[in-house]
């Protein structure tokens, strides 16, 4: 018996090392599989509701007006949905590599295997309503959910750029304004008389809208483009031709 051999089994009787079983050995390897699905569905969510905010935050009017790109970034992309994305990404890179022969993988095959599988779940998951459904679910249960994830509180809550959003308080019908109460609870006096009003914004009290336009005063604001806050999409805003 070589020395090494010696060494070792010195070491087992010492420590009193016993073998795994069979059992132990795939209740291990199981959960580790369990745990790379989740963080794929994990992913899956987030990467879906990253699509569906983009979607639904008009970001093509927003480009148009930021001609800094990180500042584009910093405020109408997700982030607090991106990280947990990329978060779910490595924890399902570290299982999958953890289990029974994901160590004969290279990393990049690893990692790209969950980022397609991440882009494309999330991608059926959003196309088929999902990420709606799971966004609204948290905007109802998770207080502070919305300000903190959802990018149009950014974007929406600029009026000195030209960008306002906020609850219908009151309207006045004879010098066709209105008073939104924004999203920070600032009261703004909204002239709108010459605006374009999307087919699906509701001009009523208690509805809340996105105006595009310029900040006339303090609290006075000329509305040139008039939007549902909830609209889906630019086509969904424009109007028919």
């Amino acid at each position: 018996m070589g020395e090494i051999s010696k060494k070792v089994l010195t070491k087992i009787k010492r420590e009193e090392i016993k073998p795994l079983s069979r059992l132990s050995f795939l209740l291990k390897n199981s959960s580790l599989w369990a745990l790379f699905g989740i963080s794929i569905i994990f992913g899956s969510i987030g990467f879906s509701i990253v699509l569906f905010m983009l979607e639904r935050t008009d970001i093509s009017t927003f480009v148009s007006s930021v001609n800094s790109p990180f500042k584009l970034i910093l405020i109408s992309i997700p982030l607090l949905w991106v990280f947990l994305t990329v978060l779910s990404l490595i924890l399902g890179y570290i299982n999958f590599r953890n289990t029974q022969r994901g160590y004969r993988f290279e990393f990049i095959k690893v990692f790209l295997l969950n980022i397609l599988s991440v882009i494309l779940l999330g991608s059926f998951l959003h196309l088929v309503g999902g990420s709606f459904f799971l966004n609204t679910l948290f905007e109802k249960n998770l207080p502070y959910y919305t300000q903190i994830a959802d990018s149009r509180y950014a974007v929406w809550n600029r009026p000195e750029e030209g960008f306002l959003a906020g609850n219908i308080e009151r309207i006045e019908e004879g010098d066709q304004s209105m008073l939104v109460i924004s999203l920070d609870d600032e009261e703004y006096t909204v002239l709108y008389s010459d605006a374009r009003i999307r087919p699906l914004a509701n001009i009523e009290v208690g509805e809340i809208i996105k105006v595009r336009g310029k900040l006339l005063g303090e609290n006075s604001f000329e509305a040139f483009d008039i939007m549902p806050w909830d609209g889906r999409g630019r086509h969904m805003q424009e109007i028919p031709k």
